[in-house]
């Protein structure tokens, strides 16, 4: 009889302890999940807020002579997400991103840019405390010669009133032309160091084309009318008749089944992950771990110490237009790298044990 309560005994111990270890693991699962979310929900939060905080203080600039008014900023921070089933804590080296776009600090608002300094920009950040990574205008100048007067409502629409220049009184670069015709500037987004590919296949077609793809209206027709308002006396068909100059980005466009393609863009965004240059999703990490273990023995005792140290690098890529040829079209791209590195410092983790 004390025998079978024996065994009874052990059957309860054995099955207690692997019901631990089933139910232990989980909870250390969840535990890391539950590490892993507030982390990166904290981390968010503080970002959003922080990108917010310095594309205000970069605005701000505007009103010296020669800065930037409008300014979009993006942080991107590497966060160590700890493991909680690792002794040492290593987990993983998670990137979490925020940004915000186009804020403008400045009582001439209603001023057209006339230099390069005065340029909407994209500043992009990795890291807090950081100063900025790379800064790019994402919109650049192009003027257009000999325009009939006529024709520059199109140009508004297309481009934004804001955006086009056509009063040389104003100085910001329009001239007269020949003929009463005159030679305006446009701020345009296409010719910026960071472009977004779905606005840029947009703004062609509303040059380009001229098929009637919905409510027979052209697709330069439909996307004023979504402008316009009840009691208007906006003409979106009089306004996108007119034929304005096809820019170098937007020649050559084909025709395929019922998409457009601009060979210029398409170059421009060949082998680009994503949809816009600037900073790329894509990124390559790099982890080395370093364990050692010392062993150290004297007459009454034996003393083991271990140490782990580990580092991260990741490696990023930033992709910038720096003008397309005036003969052909092509886009010129730039290229950069960048590593950033987090790190424990050589001797922060330690176990020793003695026996």
């Amino acid at each position: 009889m004390k025998r079978n309560l024996r065994l009874k005994d052990r059957y309860i111990g054995g099955q207690a302890l692997l019901e631990l270890a089933v139910f232990g693991s989980l909870l250390i699962m969840l535990l890391g999940v539950l590490i892993n979310y507030g982390l990166r929900y904290n981390s968010q939060q503080y970002l959003m807020q922080e990108a917010f905080r310095k594309a205000l203080a970069a605005a701000e600039e505007s009103t010296n002579p020669g800065t930037p008014e409008s300014v979009s900023y993006a942080i991107i921070e590497d966060n160590h997400i700890p493991n909680p089933s690792d002794i040492w804590g290593f987990g993983s080296v998670t990137p979490v991103g925020s940004s915000v776009g186009a804020i403008t600090r400045s009582y001439k608002m209603s001023d057209t840019a006339d230099i390069d300094p005065e340029l909407p920009v994209m500043r992009i950040q990795v890291g807090r405390n950081q100063p900025p990574l790379a800064t790019l205008r994402t919109a650049g100048f192009r003027t257009v010669n000999n325009v009939d007067p006529d024709t520059i409502e199109k140009y508004n629409e297309i481009y934004g009133p804001s955006n086009v220049c056509s009063d040389p009184v104003k100085k910001c670069g329009a001239s007269e032309g020949a003929n009463k015709t005159v030679n305006i500037k446009i701020i345009d987004p296409v010719m910026g160091e960071y472009i977004d590919y779905e606005n840029a296949v947009s703004l062609c077609r509303k040059i380009v084309d001229k098929r009637q793809i919905a409510n027979n209206r052209t697709y330069c027709e439909e996307t004023c009318e979504k402008g316009n308002y009840e009691g208007s006396d906006l003409d979106c068909k009089k306004i996108c008749s007119h034929d304005i100059e096809v820019p170098v980005y937007c020649q050559d466009a084909k025709l395929v089944g019922n998409k457009y393609y601009f060979p210029n863009i398409d170059a421009l965004f060949a082998g680009i992950p994503k949809e816009n240059l600037g900073l790329m999703p894509d990124y390559t990490q790099t982890i080395t771990a370093d364990n050692s273990l010392t062993k150290k023995e004297d007459g009454s005792s034996i003393t083991t110490s271990e140490t782990f140290s580990w580092t991260t690098d990741t490696k990023r890529t930033i992709i910038k237009n720096t003008g397309f040829d005036a003969a052909t079209g092509e886009p010129n791209l730039n290229t950069t790298e960048y590593t950033t590195q987090i790190s424990t410092p050589l001797e922060s983790g330690q176990w020793e044990s003695k026996w």
